[in-house]
């Protein structure tokens, strides 16, 4: 099932994120379980959990870097990527579904006023929701 997303359409460089984390902490558990056991199977998962952060890493910063690129070049396809009315280019669009924002909530409601790179969906100005028009 297809978890609501509500503000913005996360890019896969978020997802990397987490995945970088989660590398991390199995390196440091790796590596405290090694040093307690002294168990040479434990330290070959190690190397390999530290070549698989490392993979993430590169991975995460090339996402990154065509990310800040899309933004730079294409304000316009930037946002509504984040929007969720498009796919972002570097994905696949194949199966893509607009982010439904029927359960978005204007930002005033909640207290907070937009910044200058801010949307507001107030009443009046909010757009009708591209997954159920």
């Amino acid at each position: 099932m297809r978890r609501h997303i509500i503000g913005i359409q996360v890019h896969h460089s978020t997802l990397l994120d987490d995945a970088m984390r989660g590398a991390v902490n199995a390196c440091a558990g790796l590596r405290g379980a090694h040093s307690l056991t002294d168990n040479r199977d434990l330290l070959d998962l190690l190397d390999a959990a530290q070549d698989l952060a490392v993979r993430i890493t590169h991975a995460r910063r090339d996402a990154g870097d065509r990310l800040q690129q899309l933004y730079e070049d294409d304000p316009q396809t930037f946002r509504d990527a984040r929007a969720g009315r498009i796919p972002w280019p570097d994905e696949t669009a194949e199966g893509f579904q607009p982010r439904c924002t029927c359960s978005d909530r204007c930002l005033h409601e909640q207290g907070i006023e937009p910044g200058p790179l801010g949307i507001c969906n107030c009443p009046g100005v909010k757009r009708p929701c591209p997954a159920h028009g």
